[in-house]
């Protein structure tokens, strides 16, 4: 969903028969993201050739964000490590305005490379694709810019150079 203007929205939660009750858990992501890790230790920033691991509880999203440069080659991968018996884990990278542009999924490794649309800050969420299953998973990213630190005059990212 992408709210074309600015207000309030209403979310409607409901069994999918509508006859049924029970409880259940909501989970909103907004992007593009913010890297402030989720509430249960998963998700935050990811440097370049850093594996994280985590886990998925039922309906989890974890949410991880990267900088890469126009044209740069990111190469991301989930590979499951425990799971329940109908766990897929999936992959989903948006690109600094929140569009998504790849998707991939996997009951053992879940990746794709791709050349980076633009420069700026990327999310990638980590997932189960029925988003009804658990399990636990490692995440890696290559070929991303590394973190800066000030604003330098010249900064070279992986053989490109950008003056600012």
């Amino acid at each position: 969903f992408t709210a074309t203007k600015t207000g309030s929205y209403t979310l409607i939660a409901a069994d999918d028969d509508r006859r049924s009750t029970g409880n259940y858990n909501l989970f909103l992501a907004k992007m593009p993201h913010t890297a402030t890790g989720e509430a249960d230790g998963h998700g935050g920033p990811l440097s370049n050739g850093q594996t994280k691991t985590a886990s998925i509880t039922l309906g989890d999203m974890d949410l991880y964000t990267f900088r890469a440069s126009q044209g740069s080659a990111i190469s991301a991968t989930m590979t499951m490590l425990s799971r329940e018996w109908d766990f897929m884990g999936e992959l989903e990278l948006y690109d600094p305005t929140g569009r998504l542009i790849m998707s991939r999924y996997s009951s053992s490794v879940a990746s794709f490379t791709l050349a980076a649309p633009m420069s700026g800050n990327y999310t990638l969420l980590a997932a189960d694709v029925h988003r009804s299953s658990t399990g636990s998973y490692t995440v890696r990213v290559a070929g991303i810019a590394p973190p800066t630190t000030g604003t330098p005059e010249i900064s070279i990212w992986y053989g490109t150079t950008e003056l600012r």
